[in-house]
């Protein structure tokens, strides 16, 4: 993400997923076991234990000590970068079977970015089309969108974005 920032990206993208305490922190897989030097899935650890681990080393020395960021962190970070336009992609993530649990990661999304002032600098969407639609339903002003993968895919892309009241559809590449 400093990264981004520091090359003069517009946007970037990342999975949220929400700790035992309930903090929204940024992080793709629904465990720490393959990124981190530890072990777990992000719902069943706390904030702590995850601040606790190295998300970085596994990917080369000059990575080492790196943490999972909370929401909140990354926002301070974007701020920091000073360009206004700065915008997160963010996906509303949920592990492999535990669809729609924890039942109020989209609040706790939502009041991060309320919190934050940053409620008009993202756009969200989740492969849990319930989930879009509930980010939709909450922050009528937020963009919200389906993304969709190789396995599920709707018979009628229009009618789903409808149904779902949201904004956007975001297949898979290779569709």
């Amino acid at each position: 993400f400093r990264m981004a920032i520091e090359l003069g990206a517009d946007a970037t993208e990342m999975d949220l997923q929400l700790t035992k305490d309930g903090v929204v922190v940024v992080v793709h897989d629904d465990t720490v076991d393959r990124t981190t030097d530890g072990r777990g899935r992000i719902g069943d650890l706390t904030l702590a234990e995850i601040k606790r681990l190295d998300a970085g080393a596994k990917f080369g020395a000059a990575f080492r000590g790196e943490r999972i960021p909370t929401l909140r962190e990354l926002i301070d970070l974007v701020k920091a970068g000073g360009n206004p336009r700065f915008r997160l992609n963010l996906e509303i993530k949920f592990a492999e079977g535990q669809e729609g649990h924890p039942a109020d990661l989209e609040e706790r999304v939502l009041a991060v970015l309320r919190e934050t002032g940053f409620l008009d600098r993202v756009i969200t969407q989740s492969f849990h089309h319930p989930s879009a639609a509930k980010m939709k339903r909450l922050a009528p002003t937020i963009p919200a969108g389906l993304l969709v993968g190789q396995r599920r895919q709707p018979a009628d892309p229009v009618a789903a974005v409808r149904q779902n009241g949201v904004n956007y559809y975001a297949p898979h590449y290779s569709l």
